[in-house]
């Protein structure tokens, strides 16, 4: 099974810039990348599942990541994105500004003045 290109092929996380920060080599091993655009010679990689690569991936997010929501979900493959999301969900930060989301819940209906009590509360 090979995985769609996604901003570069065998590219599975970027930073906000869109540059490949992990990738997959041509056997279908992680490999970091060290910025820089994505290359346009690498040979597609095959993978034996998306949900093992999506596991592998969420381990090496929980081993890297040095705080909460450090790894952005619209920066992950979405390939195997929710699946990364959900296994590393500490460290995955899943509200997109571009509607890219992965939580389906609507946001919370804005509290008015009209709905507060004379002590100010909702």
């Amino acid at each position: 099974m090979r995985l769609k290109p996604w901003r570069g092929r065998n590219v599975l996380i970027t930073d906000s810039l869109g540059c490949p920060v992990l990738k997959l080599d041509r056997l279908g091993n992680l490999l970091e990348s060290h910025g820089g655009p994505p290359g346009r010679d690498d040979a597609p990689a095959n993978v034996r599942s998306l949900e093992r690569l999506a596991a592998k991936v969420a381990i090496w997010i929980e081993w890297t990541a040095v705080e909460p929501g450090e790894f952005r979900a619209r920066d992950i493959h979405p390939d195997i994105r929710e699946r990364v999301a959900l296994i590393a969900d500490q460290f995955v930060a899943r509200d997109d500004a571009d509607g890219d989301e992965l939580d389906r819940e609507p946001p919370p209906e804005p509290v008015g003045l009209a709905d507060l009590d004379p002590a100010g509360r909702a």
